[in-house]
């Protein structure tokens, strides 16, 4: 992983996995027809999502002579955004006259549109009506999370919701053979699925309890989202408002009706005659209408505070129970924890809690060759048909709509630059070492990625005293990562 700066997110050089097979299959897509542009376009979203600066750079280039300069400016729009998010600076990417070309990343400026006014563009929720609503619900926030008994109300809500706290198991066998630290795992593979979404939604709902509101309202890209929120909303008393996108309505009608099901209201919009195309806009004006009967629902990373600070401290869950587990069994506070490197929001509630102990070290892994790796096989389970059909295409669907998960790359950067966790790598050969090892002396599997953080993890605890703790975290499933395991451990 690269060393974060003052002016670029960290760029996670390698995203194995069911990406991979998302980016195979919409460059397959693309070879068979080169001139369809909304294929193009997925393909960047998922280059963005996951960091691969130089592919992003690469595609934007080869996508923008095939477009409608009209009927494309918006989307071209957001891909302006990201790339200069991103860091680059080409002149592709450069406000031309003719292009109504916005820019809308976290600083504000002033650009030109097609007609030579003059627009400001701002962060979502920075505008006149909203910051005063965000300043209020901000102190409200500050009041509660005062009180110790709301984040105690939000594990014992989970106990029975989300089936937590997941498992913390000794690594008994494998600890005796690597001769040092004990070594612990956190199964929060073990979890519900969408356990982040589940903790973050439940939680703002709570809030929403403590606050007296009766709405929630949120938005749903891929539908899950919406449908967990629906749930909780039932379960709670209120009422869910949700929007979804009437373009992706017909492709989401089995979340839409669960949604309905449990009591929700669905309202479809055209998120293209939103500000900046953000059907999250739709929400905000929801609730700019209704501030004291709605609560806002949305992501880590979605909008001002307090939303990153609460949902920050609700994903800490994970590390709470972590703490707790380990002093039960250990009567000691961990000496180490280690989880693999990336983005995604287990990490921070992993190590969270555990920030002011000077005495925990907090580690993320990564492959030391992301280059080299190459684990994900295009034509394998997939035929090699020129065209896609509607199931590769739902393939494509389900695999794009995890991106929808919360991202913490800010966050991770802001800890390393402050030097509080460590960024370390293994080779190919160690991590499947550790993976075989891991099987066959505590019957577990686990998936390539979190492979390298094991065999880091085993490698640093063979030098630690044998009273001392490691806590390694599983965050991944290993079903729906077996293929890409199985061509690892073989390559």
């Amino acid at each position: 992983m690269n060393t974060p700066t003052s002016d670029r997110p960290i760029e996670d050089p390698v995203t194995p996995g069911y990406y991979q097979q998302a980016e195979a299959l919409l460059r397959k897509q693309i070879s068979s027809n080169p001139t369809e542009v909304e294929p193009r376009f997925k393909l960047l979203d998922l280059l963005f999502s996951i960091q691969h600066v130089q592919e992003f750079m690469s595609e934007a280039k080869a996508m923008h002579g095939l477009l409608d300069k009209q009927k494309h400016a918006r989307s071209w729009q957001r891909v302006t955004s990201m790339a200069r998010i991103l860091g680059l600076n080409d002149s592709l990417f450069s406000n031309a006259s003719d292009e109504a070309i916005e820019f809308v990343g976290e600083t504000g400026g002033r650009l030109a549109n097609s007609q030579g006014d003059k627009l400001q563009h701002r962060r979502f929720g920075d505008d006149d009506v909203s910051r005063p609503l965000f300043a209020a619900l901000n102190k409200e926030w500050e009041q509660v999370c005062q009180d110790s008994s709301f984040l105690s109300e939000l594990a014992l809500e989970l106990i029975p919701w989300a089936n937590r706290p997941t498992p913390l198991v000794h690594l008994r066998r494998l600890s005796h053979r690597n001769r040092g630290a004990q070594i612990y795992i956190k199964r929060e593979s073990l979890a519900q699925p969408m356990s982040q979404r589940n903790i973050v939604c439940l939680g703002q709902a709570l809030l929403a309890r403590r606050l007296k509101r009766s709405t929630l309202v949120t938005t749903t890209g891929d539908g899950r989202r919406g449908v967990v929120l629906a749930a909780i909303a039932s379960r709670l008393g209120f009422k869910a408002c949700i929007y979804v996108d009437q373009r992706h309505l017909g492709n989401n009608d089995e979340h839409s009706f669960r949604m309905r099901l449990l009591g929700a209201e669905v309202l479809s919009v055209d998120s293209s005659k939103l500000p900046q195309g953000d059907l999250r806009h739709a929400a905000l004006a929801h609730w700019q209408r209704q501030p004291d009967q709605c609560f806002l629902v949305t992501g880590l990373e979605a909008a001002p505070n307090p939303y990153p600070d609460m949902n920050r401290q609700f994903l800490s869950t994970i590390g709470r129970e972590v703490r707790r587990q380990v002093m039960q069994v250990a009567k000691r506070p961990p000496d180490l924890l280690v989880a693999r490197s990336g983005e995604v929001a287990d990490t921070v509630g992993f190590f969270d809690p555990f920030i002011g102990d000077a005495g925990t070290r907090l580690v993320c892994v990564g492959t030391e060759s992301p280059a080299d790796v190459s684990i994900a096989d295009t034509s394998d389970p997939f035929d090699t048909r020129a065209t896609l059909d509607s199931s590769k295409q739902g393939v494509i669907k389900r695999i794009l709509g995890d991106l929808e998960q919360p991202s913490v790359m800010r966050e991770l950067a802001w800890l390393q630059s402050c030097g509080r966790i460590e960024i370390a790598s293994m080779p190919d050969p160690a991590a499947r070492e550790a993976v075989l090892a891991l099987a066959r002396t505590e019957g577990l599997l686990i998936p390539h990625e979190t492979a390298y953080a094991l065999a880091w993890a085993l490698k640093t605890a063979a030098g630690m005293k044998p009273e001392q703790v490691v806590v390694l975290m599983k965050a991944e499933k290993v079903q729906r990562e077996s293929l890409e395991l199985r061509k690892f451990l073989e390559s």
